[in-house]
């Protein structure tokens, strides 16, 4: 994930900022509910000293293999929110919760909604940090790959395995 955040420390102190990917566990049973916080992946900034700037720039967050969302039953519900939190010593915690949805396959096909390359490619712009988004490579014309069968034998008949 990558995290875009602009930091601008107007306090005395230095503060510190962190990212992270939380999951919430809840176990529903007969009217009562338990619940389960654990913190999946996390990345830390450099300090912001007194009076300065930061910038994320497309900071990354790595996802490791999890459990897709459970969104709509009635016994187990696991959701993922990301967290950016700006520890400031001496005072409350400056914190930014998001919700996330994971799943398997993905939601939507890539240019089938406007948060497409298009979009990204134009808010990347708009902080500055990049000049010309690179779009994928488009695949090979049909007449460019089409011709005679690899010489590994395959005749186009599936047999059985042995």
């Amino acid at each position: 994930i990558p995290i875009f955040a602009e930091i601008d420390n107007g306090s005395t102190r230095a503060v510190q900022p962190h990212a992270a990917l939380i999951q919430t566990q809840t176990f529903m049973a007969r009217g009562a509910s338990k619940q389960k916080r654990a913190v999946v992946a996390s990345v830390d900034g450099e300090p912001v000293g007194p009076g300065r700037h930061a910038l994320w720039p497309g900071r990354e967050l790595h996802i490791p293999p999890v459990g897709p969302s459970i969104l709509h039953c009635q016994v187990l519900s696991l959701v993922y929110s990301l967290k950016v939190c700006v520890d400031i010593p001496g005072s409350w915690k400056l914190l930014l919760e998001l919700p996330l949805v994971i799943g398997k396959v993905p939601l939507y096909p890539l240019g089938s909604r406007s948060a497409s390359m298009g979009s990204c490619a134009s808010f990347l712009q708009n902080w500055g940090l990049c000049t010309l988004m690179e779009w994928p490579e488009a695949p090979p014309e049909y007449s460019g790959v089409e011709g005679e069968p690899a010489a590994s034998g395959f005749t186009g008949a599936l047999s059985p395995p042995l």
